[in-house]
């Protein structure tokens, strides 16, 4: 929590991943450490570690906001841009493809 504290996000990790690695209950620390990833703009790593820690304590607040606030801007990460062309069911002809 002092590293977390200080905003040394990187060590803070190391150290919440070591907890629940050790307690596999700890949810608390699961948490903890979705938002260090989330702090060091580690987005779907985040979203990916709070989902799996909601599931362990499914009636908590912080994790539930955390789940919310990232799925959204995960997905609109995926879909924004270019990467949205990827979804799409035809398919692209050039014109010197063309006979």
């Amino acid at each position: 929590m002092c590293y977390f504290r200080k905003a040394e996000y990187e060590l803070a990790s190391e150290s919440f991943r070591r907890a629940t690695c050790l307690d596999p209950k700890m949810w608390e620390a699961g948490a903890k450490l979705a938002q260090c990833y989330d702090r060091m703009h580690r987005r779907e790593e985040a979203f990916s570690v709070a989902k799996q820690w909601l599931c362990v304590n499914p009636s908590d607040r912080s994790l539930q906001a955390l789940v919310q606030a990232l799925g959204e801007q995960v997905q609109g990460n995926r879909l924004d841009g270019w990467e949205r062309t990827r979804h799409l069911a035809h398919k692209v002809q050039f014109a010197q493809d063309e006979e």
